[in-house]
């Protein structure tokens, strides 16, 4: 992914409409998932946590220790972008 927030959100944005669709789509969503969790954690912009967040959790919502994973690497990083901590 870039080094710009907003090019990497634009990417985010259509990440998410590629999971939407479902098939192929989704499954080229799930193979970026590291780079995800990447953005997630290290990213400063809000915005950019919530989308890498929300593609995140849609991956795994219907894994329970996935989730309990997700949220535990949350509570051990700095986020401090109050839309993410919501």
């Amino acid at each position: 992914m870039d080094k710009s927030d907003h090019v990497v959100s634009a990417a985010l944005t259509s990440m998410i409409e590629l999971y939407k669709r479902g098939g192929h789509s989704a499954d080229i969503v799930k193979k970026s998932i590291s780079e995800l969790q990447d953005k997630l954690i290290q990213s400063k912009e809000g915005f950019v946590q919530y989308q890498a967040l929300l593609i995140l959790f849609e991956l795994k919502k219907n894994d329970p220790m996935s989730c309990l994973k997700l949220l535990y690497q949350l509570a051990q990083s700095k986020v401090q972008t109050s839309i993410t901590k919501c």
